[in-house]
């Protein structure tokens, strides 16, 4: 009986051990966890195992409080203002290096001579074909009664 007795003793010892190790981390994991840490993007397990780490290792402390210090110092950096022509002046240069291409920049002249002239010119052409349909419906009827009489 005392054997079976320290088998299961043994054995809930192995486990708590290999659970324990689960949930230790060595330096290098703990470093690669720092950062989504910080960012609040760790799961709760992984939280819990970085703050077992820190309990007991004082170099990822100190490199995690650095971290959280270069954090809270650049977030009071004031971000540089954003020039008001600066959509312009990209349009402006990405005209300029479409336009160095001789076949695109005669492509773009026709292109913006024609569109005006287009819709006018679309809208002619259905106009008239649509009255010429009206038109011939009306004289083949109008032919088509005079033959039957």
């Amino acid at each position: 009986m005392n054997e079976v007795t320290s088998d299961i003793t043994g054995m809930i010892r192995r486990a708590g051990r290999a659970f324990r190790q689960r949930l230790e981390l060595d330096c290098d994991a703990a470093q690669v966890l720092m950062s989504p840490f910080i960012d609040s993007m760790a799961s709760s397990e992984e939280i819990d195992r970085l703050q077992s780490h820190l309990s007991i290792c004082e170099p990822c402390r100190r490199q995690l409080q650095s971290f959280l210090s270069i954090r809270n110092l650049l977030a009071d950096v004031e971000r540089p203002a954003v020039p008001e022509d600066l959509v312009l002046e990209a349009r402006v240069r990405l005209s300029q290096e479409r336009n160095k291409n001789y076949v695109a920049q005669l492509k773009n002249r026709l292109s913006n001579s024609l569109k005006p002239l287009a819709i006018p010119a679309i809208c002619g052409v259905s106009l008239t074909m649509l009255c010429f349909a009206v038109l011939l419906t009306i004289f083949s009827n109008a032919t088509t009664v005079i033959r039957h009489r």
